[in-house]
């Protein structure tokens, strides 16, 4: 994963060790921080997780953040609104559904709940005073 500054053309490599495969990046609000989906390939697990990196902390103490930690397949992460969670969809329950977990790691929390899947979902701004991490969530689902 490159990223280019367009003003001077300076390409940096933000991809991760470890990591062979990047999917659906997406930059924090604040523009700092860039989440995105990442295939692991550490002994026999091969499995995509969502991973979090700070692009302003130099690369030699950047390591990225596994914010999902769960060897079913996660993927397509979205910030909340004020940067405080990332919601992502996951495989964890056999059907897609969305979880959300903070933005400084801990332990995933459903946001949807049914027997159907819930893919391409996104976050709406909203004003940072009135911000909360669900607040505004627009997802599509597959009967």
């Amino acid at each position: 994963m490159l990223l280019t500054e367009l003003d001077s053309l300076d390409t940096k490599d933000l991809t991760p060790k470890g990591v062979s495969q990047t999917d659906s990046p997406d930059w924090s609000p604040d523009g700092r921080r860039l989440v995105f989906a990442a295939r692991l390939r550490f002994e026999e697990t091969d499995n995509s997780e969502i991973l979090v990196v700070d692009t302003q902390t130099p690369s030699t103490a950047r390591g990225p953040l596994n914010l999902s930690a769960h060897e079913s397949d996660d993927f397509d992460p979205r910030w909340s609104s004020d940067g405080s969670a990332v919601v992502f969809a996951s495989l964890r329950t056999g059907t897609s559904l969305l979880f959300e977990v903070e933005a400084t790691g801990g332990v995933a929390r459903p946001v949807s709940v049914h027997h159907s899947h819930d893919m391409a979902h996104a976050m709406r701004p909203q004003p940072f005073s009135q911000a909360s991490s669900l607040s505004g969530l627009a997802r599509s689902s597959n009967p």
